[in-house]
């Protein structure tokens, strides 16, 4: 059996009858809703980017102020090597650009949609 082929100068309403009626439902009801499945174009990592200071695991205390002028200095020059800072990366979420109906549309999710996306459609 061949698949039906739905015209390109249909409207949504009536290409949604049009798909009612070669699923066996007589008509559409207004305010019913279904869902189907649209075909995911892109997606572009939303990513921020945190600083983070770290505690070098050799770090020495620093000396009590009555150890003396030498030890202050040589511990404060060496201070510099008791904290690095690290750069990582936080994905805050997606942009994703999906196609249904011949349109493209853009929508930000927290998580990877994969290959497909769910989309609602209402008839009004």
């Amino acid at each position: 059996m061949r698949a039906a082929k739905v015209p390109k100068v249909l409207t949504c309403a009536v290409r949604l009858a049009w798909v009612c009626c070669v699923v066996g439902v007589a008509t559409p009801v207004l305010g019913a809703e279904f869902v189907t499945e649209a075909e995911v174009v892109s997606v572009e990592p939303i990513i921020r980017y945190q600083t983070i200071a770290r505690r070098a695991e050799h770090c020495v205390a620093r000396p009590h102020r009555n150890a003396g002028l030498v030890a202050l200095l040589s511990w404060d020059l060496a201070a510099g090597e008791c904290s690095r800072r690290e750069q990582r990366e936080i994905i805050e979420g997606y942009r994703v650009t999906y196609q249904w109906d011949g349109r493209r549309y853009h929508q930000t999710m927290a998580e990877h949609p994969g290959t497909t996306l769910p989309v609602a459609i209402s008839v009004q």
